[in-house]
């Protein structure tokens, strides 16, 4: 596994997030947010949060496949956080950037 210290491609990815890159803050908090595990333990957990991708752009599709509990969920984390469906969305889509990108940091538990 790569030294996140020296990961060029966790570098490049950490340096645009913070620099702010074209897709919007709350986006480049969620890849901010993965990149922070990786550093503070060597790896990341997925999020639980991808599903607002889902919510904040097509709500029906959304509410399709989740349970009345996932939704509720959702729902309160956006509540919690002050956050409109779009902007979870927004967030979301930065978390699953970086997890993409990141893969080969994903926890195996």
């Amino acid at each position: 596994m790569n030294d996140p210290q020296f990961d060029p491609l966790l570098l490049s990815l950490k340096g645009i997030a913070t620099r702010g890159g074209e897709r919007g803050p709350l986006y480049d908090q969620g890849v901010l947010s993965v990149i922070s595990q990786i550093e503070q333990s060597g790896t990341y957990k997925p999020s639980r949060l991808l599903p607002l991708i889902n919510l904040g752009r097509n709500p029906d599709f959304a509410r399709s496949y989740l349970t009345t509990n996932e939704m509720t969920e959702l729902e309160e984390e956006l509540v919690s956080r002050g956050w409109s469906p779009e902007q979870g969305a927004e967030y979301a889509a930065g978390v699953d950037a970086a997890e993409t990108t990141l893969n080969h940091y994903r926890a195996t538990e």
